[in-house]
């Protein structure tokens, strides 16, 4: 499955699996194959922009295995006992500036999420409330507030990104989306490690769809846009 991985790549790979070494995902999964998967996907749809010179090529490579090594440690700043100095010592700068950019900030989101006038602050949440209330009977409004904040920052943090932590936050949502909507073709009971709550599966695909509505268009390049077209044939 992982084949012709670069020494850093390979590095990266048994660095996030001693990392993840005890965590699980919601089917029991070891959790290092998701982000075995997502680094499999930004392989996929970046090498697919391969063109041009040889030289250009070479700094595409390059960039590639930033990426992949990104993809690879993407959760341990947020998910495991990993420190910032801890990457920069052993992957560098550019990596490890990626991996912060694709760790969310707990706190921005319990400052959204404890604002009562979020939805009138940014109204293009009525759609997502719409939605949630459309699916889940008698949402609860502490969950619907919670899953809005999340909404607003995710798609906030997601619009300020540079061009190449984009590429691999969206093949980390693709990755999950795929987990989840793998979780209506079981029952709950089946899962080692169920899902935070019942509607989970729901409320991450319409904030999902969310996201994807609000990212800004003119900061999407065309990998960014395939990767886009592959989560709107899953929530669509």
């Amino acid at each position: 499955m992982l084949k012709n991985l670069s020494p850093l790549v390979e590095k990266a790979l048994q660095f996030a699996t001693l990392k993840h070494v005890n965590q699980k995902r919601s089917n029991g999964d070891n959790y290092i194959v998701h982000p075995t998967r997502v680094m499999e996907q930004v392989s996929h749809f970046f090498s697919s922009s391969f063109n041009g010179l040889e030289q250009q090529n070479e700094l595409k490579e390059q960039e590639l295995i930033n990426l992949q090594c990104a993809a690879l440690l993407h959760d341990t700043l947020e998910d495991t006992e990993t420190s910032v100095e801890e990457l920069n010592t052993l992957f560098g700068e550019e990596i490890t500036k990626i991996v912060i950019g694709l760790t969310s900030d707990n706190e921005k989101i319990k400052l959204l999420q404890n604002d009562l006038n979020l939805i009138n602050k940014y109204p293009n949440l009525k759609y997502l409330k719409e939605g949630l209330n459309l699916e889940i009977d008698n949402l609860d409004n502490f969950v619907l507030q919670k899953r809005m904040a999340k909404s607003i920052y995710l798609t906030n943090k997601i619009n300020e990104m540079d061009e190449f932590t984009k590429i691999v936050k969206l093949c980390d949502r693709l990755d999950n989306i795929l987990d989840v909507n793998d979780l209506k073709l079981y029952k709950i009971e089946n899962y080692k490690e169920k899902p935070k709550n019942k509607n989970f599966n729901i409320e991450y695909k319409w904030e999902t769809r969310f996201i994807l509505e609000n990212l800004e268009k003119n900061k999407l390049n065309n990998i960014h846009l395939e990767i886009m077209k592959e989560l709107q044939k899953i929530l669509y």
